[in-house]
């Protein structure tokens, strides 16, 4: 099951409106815009809001923390994420 990760820090499950995989609506409807994809170390799919920075969206320390790893010193997450398998990603 995949998991909406708010930058307020609340979680909740999602699952896709018809089939086994999301729409590109249904996600750009979670994040409140065009999506951007990342893939997470444990194999799972981060789905984030492609400008998300640029429109100063808050900063998102749950999604930040799980690939900080992989992000240059200052940079991080904004705006409300996605996390789904692979599967549910439609890839």
């Amino acid at each position: 099951m995949a998991t909406l990760v708010a930058a307020n820090g609340s979680t909740r499950e999602v699952t896709p409106a018809k089939g086994s995989s999301f729409t590109l609506k249904e996600l750009q409807t979670m994040v409140g815009g065009d999506v951007q994809m990342i893939d997470v170390p444990d194999g799972r799919k981060m789905f984030l809001h492609e400008r998300g920075k640029y429109e100063a969206l808050a900063r998102n320390e749950g999604a930040t923390v799980l690939v900080q790893r992989w992000l240059a010193f200052d940079d991080y997450i904004a705006g409300d994420v996605v996390l789904c398998s692979p599967r549910e990603a439609g890839v």
